[in-house]
């Protein structure tokens, strides 16, 4: 068959109270076995000849190009079943360098080099599929062990020195506030985006006086991945303190990475990276968390709270407010009624107010 993506449904199931201090509990396995075992899936091994593709001719006007594909022994593919397969791929005729994988069943389908000289993946759909529906069957795990998370960030907030922990502990406390990527390295240099990680000074303001909300705020402005402009308000002035104390520990320079942290064996200052955050998460946690399941659970969190609203059906002021953050805030004032009720009795309109 033709490959197609698609949207699987997930369950959001939330435990636990600000009192869990142990966390007995196996969580899902998340590795790439579990995966290729629920998926039904082969490793794909790129060391392997695979299939290679060569330009055939364009189509039309539009210059949309046809490929002929050769299997490793060099013999072009004829099998129409496994060319629309490789087709289905979408493959990008930029790409250069195309690995093809010649199991049909590999978890890597195609891999590339792009434009920019980086290697590109395409995935098995059911591995896709497999992937995401893992990563939130693991996010209720994530919620139990996030108030003991929190809890431990509290105390390592509250080291005198700016060590290792402790802005570790700030950078996970803004992660779970503002939903910020930790950031790559790779993609600072690459790409020009960032994450908290990566920032550098140049992305960091101070605002006192009248503008500032207390005594001092802070506005993180960058350019994050895909390109995303991110201008981020931080209010509270503890936090703003504590990122102006481990500024200090760098160089006075615009480039220069905004976190470091006091190694206190060496009494060197070291800028921190996205595996300390990672590091301090698992270590913390006694599982195999990550940075980016903050946003897993940030985006699970803020969707079910909306289906909620929705199906209570919100009024007043409650609507008003909710209405003020949402975008494609038009396709919902057309269901709204006219006493200003979203209505819960039509369930056709309660998915499309969730979906706007």
């Amino acid at each position: 068959m033709i490959w197609n993506y698609r949207i699987t449904e997930f369950r959001l199931c939330v435990k636990g109270n600000s009192q869990v201090r142990s966390f007995p509990r196996a969580f899902m396995d998340l590795s790439t076995d579990e995966a290729l075992k629920r998926a039904k899936l082969n490793l794909s091994d790129r060391d392997e000849k695979g299939i290679t593709r060569k330009e055939l001719k364009k189509t039309s006007d539009e210059g949309s190009l046809e490929w002929a594909y050769y299997l490793p022994d060099k013999k072009r593919l004829k099998n129409e079943k496994r060319i629309a397969e490789c087709n289905s791929l979408a493959i990008p005729p930029a790409w250069n360098d195309v690995w093809i994988c010649p199991d049909d069943r590999g978890h890597i389908q195609a891999t590339g080099v792009d434009d920019k000289g980086r290697l590109q993946y395409r995935y098995h759909p059911e591995w896709i599929e497999i992937k995401a529906i893992m990563k939130f069957d693991g996010i209720s795990g994530f919620a139990e062990i996030l108030p003991g998370l929190r809890s431990q960030i509290n105390k390592d907030l509250k080291l005198k020195e700016m060590t290792l922990e402790k802005v570790s502990a700030l950078v996970v406390r803004l992660m779970d506030l503002y939903y910020i990527r930790v950031g790559s390295d790779e993609y600072a240099k690459s790409n020009d985006s960032y994450g908290l990680t990566t920032l550098k000074e140049g992305h960091f303001k101070r605002i006192t006086g009248k503008k500032a909300e207390g005594k001092h705020d802070a506005i993180f402005s960058f350019t994050g991945k895909s390109g995303k402009d991110w201008n981020i308000i931080i209010e509270d002035d503890d936090l703003v303190q504590m990122i102006l104390e481990t500024k200090k520990l760098g160089d006075e320079d615009k480039d220069q990475d905004l976190f470091y942290y006091h190694n206190l064996e060496t009494d060197n200052h070291n800028d921190l990276k996205a595996d300390h955050i990672n590091s301090y998460i698992r270590e913390t946690t006694g599982k195999s968390f990550t940075a980016k399941d903050f946003r897993t659970w940030a985006a699970s969190w803020k969707c079910g709270s909306r289906l909620a609203s929705v199906a209570s059906g919100i009024s007043g002021k409650e609507l008003d407010s909710w209405l003020e953050k949402l975008k494609e805030v038009e396709a919902i004032e057309k269901l709204i009624s006219e006493d200003r009720k979203i209505p819960i009795d039509n369930e056709t309109d309660r998915n499309k107010a969730m979906l706007a």
